[in-house]
């Protein structure tokens, strides 16, 4: 069984005031020409349909567009489960009718969680989904024992799953949060923290012939049956060094998995560019992607960010790096009151720019400071 396992869509995302909605739908177009090539017999959403839990109408209908294509041209069920970005309520609505055409949602946490069931040449693959867990939502569900963390959440909530199913058959777990998995049977798993108190270990649920996992936007394996597919796009200028895609994994005999990696063209790139002001200006096309820009001038340059849209025309944000060590500020209030205000300025632009005030810069400064004085003379 071939399946398309992708994660993280945060549809209807807004970043440095830039809507990202046409850049998500040309990747969803991309996405539905693959699985025409592809032709897999599930695609798996795994959390963070949606960026904020009331969605746009636009950005409810860029995923009704592409599902519909989807499921009623394609014939591909599609498995979906509510990620922290996601409306539990919202997600569910409709989703026993939906299920009949191939839409299988799990939005709310469930005593019962959804199973669905799909079968190949080799027999039946069941699919677990299991929405996103939180203490708070898992004691709603089950009240006692109360679950202090997020490890005993994730626990309650699957304890149906885990009693449910058939492990001489094959069975795939969807879920959303931050997994982990320690080294078991000679696997080299994940076992670098990339989270705080909501790290979940995924240990006892290695018997699962594949767990397509969603949250960490960083495409990357937990174990060798366990995986985050990773973001669509890149959302931040923190994942500006990420290169997203989607996971194409095939199911097997019982015991039997292949995964593999597929790009998916993306409208426009999103990067960060650093330099000197006029290195960064001095480029004869305009750059049309998503640009972050730091600038390295020790002096603030008047309407860089005006001036630079001309060659960045989707600049998305400006800030200022200068190089040179770290230098400390230990001044205390105490300090600051046997100061002059000369002084203070001074000791404020040798901080900011790793150098002593000019010489003229700092007599119109006292020059100011003078009584009667000010700005205006």
């Amino acid at each position: 069984m071939k399946i398309i396992h992708t994660a993280d869509w945060h549809i209807g995302k807004m970043l440095g005031g830039f809507s990202l909605l046409n850049d998500q739908e040309y990747f969803l177009d991309g996405l539905f020409t693959l699985m025409e090539n592809e032709r897999p017999d599930a695609l798996i959403i795994a959390g963070d349909v949606y960026d904020r839990p009331i969605p746009s109408g636009e950005a409810v209908g860029v995923l009704n567009r592409f599902l519909s294509r989807a499921i009623l041209q394609l014939k591909v069920p599609v498995l979906m489960a509510a990620g922290n970005h996601d409306s539990r309520e919202r997600l569910s609505f409709g989703s026993e009718l939906l299920s009949s055409a191939g839409l299988h949602i799990a939005g709310r946490l469930s005593a019962h969680p959804r199973k669905v069931t799909l079968s190949d040449k080799l027999g039946p693959v069941h699919f677990y989904l299991l929405p996103y867990v939180d203490p708070p939502a898992a004691n709603g569900l089950f009240p006692e024992p109360s679950a202090r963390t997020f490890q005993e959440a994730f626990d309650k909530a699957a304890a149906p799953i885990l009693a449910d199913a058939d492990f001489s058959e094959r069975n795939v777990l969807v879920c959303h949060g931050t997994f982990c998995r320690t080294k078991q049977d000679g696997v080299q798993a994940a076992e670098e923290s990339v989270g705080g108190a909501d790290l979940v270990d995924l240990r006892q649920y290695r018997d699962f012939d594949y767990i397509a996992a969603g949250h960490i936007h960083r495409k990357q394996n937990i174990a060798s049956n366990m995986r985050y597919s990773g973001s669509i796009l890149k959302y931040s200028p923190n994942e500006h060094s990420l290169s997203p895609s989607v996971t194409v994994l095939t199911l097997g005999e019982k015991g039997t998995l292949s995964i593999e990696e597929r790009t998916v063209p993306i409208l426009r790139d999103l990067k960060v560019v650093k330099g000197f002001f006029d290195r960064l200006i001095d480029r004869e096309e305009p750059d049309k992607d998503y640009v972050f820009a730091i600038l390295e001038d020790r002096e603030l340059i008047l309407n860089a960010a005006l001036r630079l849209r001309e060659k960045y025309p989707n600049l998305m944000g400006l800030s200022y790096e200068r190089s040179g060590e770290e230098r400390p500020h230990d001044l205390t209030a105490q300090k600051a009151r046997e100061k002059s205000l000369p002084e203070l300025f001074c000791d404020f632009y040798e901080y900011v720019n790793g150098e002593e005030i000019p010489p003229k810069q700092l007599a119109a400064v006292q020059k100011m400071a003078e009584p009667g004085k000010g700005a205006d003379q």
